[in-house]
């Protein structure tokens, strides 16, 4: 974490920081790695985001999103947003699920384009 901070801060031009993989592929999210990730999150200065990526279980409940948020609740309380990215079906179409919002895309050269 402090390394992550120092270099931000020793790079002006750095405004986002990806942490991709940043907790193990399965299973419960453990709580201090999430206190780690609310540590740096608040040691950044305000105009640099930050984007913490990890694989989501599958919901065998069959209710409403295909994919098993790990850690939800832990990172809702650690005040981060949930933001998730799912393929429904085959070919370009992708569906974004900000705070409980979904929205469906297509994916281009440009980035994602609202359907």
């Amino acid at each position: 974490v402090d390394v992550l901070v120092q270099t931000s801060n020793a790079l002006p031009s750095v405004r986002l920081i990806v942490l991709d993989d940043w907790c193990a592929q399965s299973g419960h999210i453990p709580s201090d790695r999430v206190q780690d990730a609310q540590h740096l999150a608040e040691r950044l200065s305000d105009d640099i985001g930050l984007v913490l990526i990890s694989k989501a279980g599958t919901n065998a409940g069959g209710e409403g999103s295909s994919l098993n948020v790990r850690g939800h609740d832990k990172m809702k309380s650690a005040g981060f947003e949930i933001w998730s990215l799912e393929r429904p079906t085959d070919g370009p179409r992708r569906s974004i699920t900000i705070n409980g919002d979904v929205k469906t895309c297509r994916i281009e050269d440009e980035g994602f384009v609202d359907v």
